[in-house]
């Protein structure tokens, strides 16, 4: 995102604004929430319930607290909710069926750092012994308090969605004059900045628990620059055409229509899942995912409906 920003730079002005830190203050935690939720309850749920979350929480920062003008009130609310019902559904219908566990396996493959496989003909004890140690338990402590990993993910969900779903706010605060694709790189550099920091922190708190530097440096995370380097930087180019996009998007449509409906993105990803990856082979899984995507594009053509033109300075203010 932060290399990518700066290409706005051959069509644009340079524009720096420090408000763009407080995007990225936003950005930053949200996607930590998010990668939690999908380690503890799932990509499906958490992903179901802070994309409707961001979609209600950006509503009603444009609608509610912005004062942004619709057509008719109940009505736009009565999109986000089409909406939210539609990506919720999505999500759900979205994620591919766990495989049947097979017991005539003779097989038990383990991946780690040296990926190799320990069959049952090898040594079974160890198989199992292994399999114990890997297997996650149901606990886990979130800030002190003991949960279920399912509760702990919903929990950051919650948090991704209330949390993420202000990550525009900021963009209503830059000075006069200021574009959406010029925002772009206060954005990108507010989340460098943010980013840095929380890794600077996670480092000195590494060292008061070990009391070392090089052990509190061995316990940071790994950036897998090998493996992730090509699928990282597809991954950022095409994200931060949509990030764009969405500036973009609220800069002309506001922070209530214009974010709100940067959410069905789910319908894309949706999309390749199911005609590019095969991840669905059920047919009625299918034709579910595609009853809730149109109940998506219902709710997207009738929030669209209830936008009411405004000059872009308008929109930010």
């Amino acid at each position: 995102m932060f290399c990518t920003a700066w290409l706005t730079l051959l069509v644009t002005e340079f524009s720096y604004t420090p408000i763009g830190i407080a995007s990225g203050a936003f950005w930053v935690p949200a996607g930590i929430g998010a990668i939690y939720s999908v380690n503890h309850c799932g990509l499906a749920v958490g992903q179901g319930i802070w994309s409707s979350i961001i979609v209600i929480v950006s509503f009603s920062w444009g609608i509610f607290v912005f004062e942004e003008e619709v057509k008719n009130i109940p009505l736009s609310c009565l999109s986000v909710a089409i909406m939210c019902w539609g990506i919720f559904g999505m999500s759900i219908f979205s994620v591919p069926p766990s495989p049947p566990p097979n017991s005539d396996s003779t097989e038990v493959p383990f991946i780690n750092g040296d990926d190799y496989t320990i069959t049952q003909s090898q040594s079974q004890s160890q198989s199992q012994s292994q399999l114990s140690k890997n297997k996650p338990t149901n606990y886990t402590t979130l800030f002190g308090w003991r949960c279920t990993r399912f509760t702990a993910g919903i929990i950051a969900a919650v948090f991704n969605g209330c949390w993420g779903g202000s990550i525009m706010v900021p963009f209503k605060y830059v000075p006069k004059g200021t574009t959406g694709m010029q925002y772009l790189v206060s954005f990108a550099v507010g989340a460098a900045i943010v980013t840095s920091s929380l890794w600077i922190i996670l480092f000195f708190y590494n060292c008061s628990i070990t009391s070392s530097l090089q052990s509190a440096w061995n316990e940071l995370p790994c950036l897998h620059f090998a493996i992730m380097w090509k699928p990282g930087i597809t991954s950022g180019i095409l994200w931060s055409i949509g990030n764009l996009a969405s500036i973009l998007a609220v800069q002309s449509l506001g922070e209530g229509v214009g974010y709100s409906l940067y959410q069905a993105a789910l319908l894309i990803s949706g999309l390749w899942g199911l005609l590019y990856y095969n991840e669905i082979k059920d047919p009625k899984q299918m034709y579910s995912w595609f009853f809730f995507a149109s109940i998506t594009v219902l709710g997207m053509i009738l929030l669209s409906e209830q936008h009411v033109q405004q000059d872009d300075d308008d929109q930010r203010r």
